[in-house]
């Protein structure tokens, strides 16, 4: 670059790394017969520079799509007039198109068909698991059983409506409570259940309800998200199971088919009244059996509906600034501190691989690149909009990156940074619905390998802690082999503790960190283990559920204690008494099999 052109550059702010990456990556381009792209790129980046008028995005972008050619991959048509809808629907229909080697067997549409369903199951001794959208099928051993392969599967895809309260329970007597709650069957996602209570087109006024929280996929059912304690993000706000106030659980007895409508010992529910109108349906509420069956990791039977707590629709401000981790450590303290202020939310991205690599001397804090991305209350109007990146197609994202992990390492975390780079934002304000869906305006990585561990948080200071210790984790990994990498940036979101003694997040507040692997990467499933492996041992991290896991008996005690283990073992006994609903994780966790 001529030095006219750096010099602007350092006027405006543009950040080093991008400078250097351009450098290497012609540098890179040598051996490519079209390396003539990147001295263009070059020579336009002088001249923008050179007329104050550059765009960081564009130029970050530009060179993303020349990693793509460099790599064999065919870049698509740049049309993104509707792609953010195709890329939508592809999220939530892919898993449900592709069930793999176990396809539903029934897909009952009413509450009379499920329990016919379910009781046709038991007549023939037959074992039995629910499924809906299928995003954790291939990561999580939830749903397949060791002791017998042909686990019969209740498909949700049509249970997925809302149900008029009166028809779900019979509140106490106080006239707000009834704005103050949904009901919904088990199938419905998080996005249709958002959309039901504040429709997009109304989003501009605040004339809407919301959950209190929601997951950072909003394609998941409400089942499978509460039954593997997803999340979502806020060091004082719920994980979705604790949203939960009531639910309809379906079980499977010696005998018979069995309702229970279960809630904490102090529930929403008169009693008196609920007799009277739910025959054949048993309430308890009992805090023992609620918070064990809540999370219950696809045992104990199948819920057919949850009433969740909503609250009033509001708007949020996000700001998404890259910066070096020695500068994000200077700015999470005020951050930590304020959540639950001004500030909704935080959370991080970090790419744990300095992006230019040139064995100089000097901190790594300096080198290693976070993206922080701060969500605070707003007034609104909706304003300003996230970096469209949907025309960035998975089919050319992942062979793109795990090509450049095989062939040139030294070359991937480079690419990591630029996609983080290209996702800044400014003062964009939201709904909230768009503002905690942090894919809005990314698009779908293609198939990931995954893992995440929750740990306790009790300060700034234990944060950063636990971040440098996964950033190590990485460095590791890659001084003994080098093209052993992630493939993305791990991300870093927050909690609430749960009284739900199988979520991760069970007795104290949490940190999790999620590290996304793009399937083909080298060693993906290694780089797993040692990532969880790691945090257990140091830190008590607690593995998700949904997720890839390697759970067994001696590491479910040491994570959560005996006394919640035994409390969820008794539940175990009263509701799946036969093991009809047991799975791998309840046979080699609990001993908990189908009885003959």
């Amino acid at each position: 670059m001529v030095p006219d052109a750096l010099d602007v550059m350092a006027v405006y702010g543009i950040n080093s790394m991008v400078r250097d990456a351009l450098d290497v990556m012609a540098k890179f381009t040598v051996d490519h017969k079209d390396h003539r792209h990147i001295w263009s790129l070059h020579t336009s980046v002088s001249a923008s520079a050179s007329d104050k008028v550059i765009s960081l995005k564009s130029i970050t972008m530009d060179a993303f799509k020349y990693f793509g050619e460099l790599y064999g991959c065919k870049m698509p048509v740049d049309d993104t007039k509707n792609i953010k809808a195709i890329v939508q629907d592809v999220a939530s229909n892919k898993a449900e198109k592709s069930d793999g080697d176990q396809l539903p067997n029934f897909s009952p549409t009413t509450l009379e068909e499920l329990i016919e369903v379910m009781d046709d199951l038991r007549k023939n001794k037959k074992r039995m698991k629910a499924t809906s959208t299928n995003h954790s099928k291939e990561w999580c051993n939830i749903i397949k059983s060791e002791m017998e392969v042909d686990v019969n599967v209740i498909d949700f895809k049509d249970l997925r409506k809302k149900i008029e309260m009166e028809n779900a329970t019979t509140l106490k007597d106080n006239e707000d409570v009834k704005k103050s709650y949904c009901c919904y069957e088990a199938g419905a996602t998080i996005r249709a259940i958002q959309n039901d209570l504040w429709p997009c087109t109304e989003r501009k006024s605040l004339n809407g309800k919301i959950l209190l929280n929601q997951t950072g996929c909003v394609d998941l059912s409400i089942g499978g998200t509460i039954a593997t304690a997803a999340h979502g993000n806020g060091l004082d706000k719920p994980i979705i199971a604790d949203m939960v106030r009531s639910f309809r659980l379906i079980t499977v007895q010696a005998d018979c088919i069995k309702q229970y409508q279960l809630e904490p010992t102090i529930g929403i529910t008169n009693k008196d009244d609920f007799s009277k109108n739910f025959k054949g349906v048993e309430l308890i509420q009992d805090d023992n059996y609620f918070y064990a069956a809540l999370v219950n990791i696809g045992s104990m039977g199948i819920v057919y509906s949850y009433i969740l707590e909503i609250e009033d629709a509001f708007y949020l401000k996000e700001n998404r600034t890259m910066m070096s981790w020695k500068d994000a450590k200077g700015q999470l303290k005020d951050i930590f501190d304020d959540e639950g202020n001004s500030l909704h939310s935080f959370e991080l991205f970090v790419c744990p691989y300095p992006p230019i690599d040139n064995k100089k001397e000097g901190n790594l804090d300096d080198k290693i690149q976070v993206v922080i991305c701060k969500l605070e209350k707003s007034e609104g109007p909706p304003e300003g909009t996230r970096p469209n990146l949907h025309f960035v197609q998975p089919e050319w994202i992942r062979p793109a990156f795990t090509t450049a992990c095989d062939k040139n390492p030294e070359i991937l975390p480079l690419m990591i940074c630029l996609m983080m780079n290209a996702t800044q934002c400014k003062d964009v304000v939201m709904d909230a619905c768009e503002a905690l869906d942090p894919l809005s305006g990314l698009a779908v990585s293609g198939v990931v390998r995954v893992s995440e561990c929750a740990m306790k948080v009790e300060s700034a200071d234990d944060m950063i802690r636990k971040v440098d210790y996964v950033i190590e984790i990485f460095q590791c990994i890659r001084k003994k082999k080098p093209s052993q990498l992630a493939t993305t940036p791990f991300a870093v979101r927050f909690s609430k503790e749960s009284k739900a003694f199988m979520a991760m997040q069970y007795n104290r507040p949490s940190m999790m960190i999620i590290c996304n692997i793009l399937k083909g990467t080298p060693d993906a499933e290694a780089t797993l283990k040692t990532f969880r492996d790691s945090l257990m041992n140091k830190y008590g991290g607690r593995p998700h559920w949904g997720m890839i896991q390697d759970m067994d008996k001696r590491k479910l005690e040491k994570l959560y204690g005996k006394l919640a283990i035994e409390k969820f073992k008794d539940a175990l006994k009263k509701f799946d008494p036969k093991g009809f609903c047991s799975n791998k994780f309840t046979e080699t966790v609990f001993c908990h099999v189908k009885k003959k």
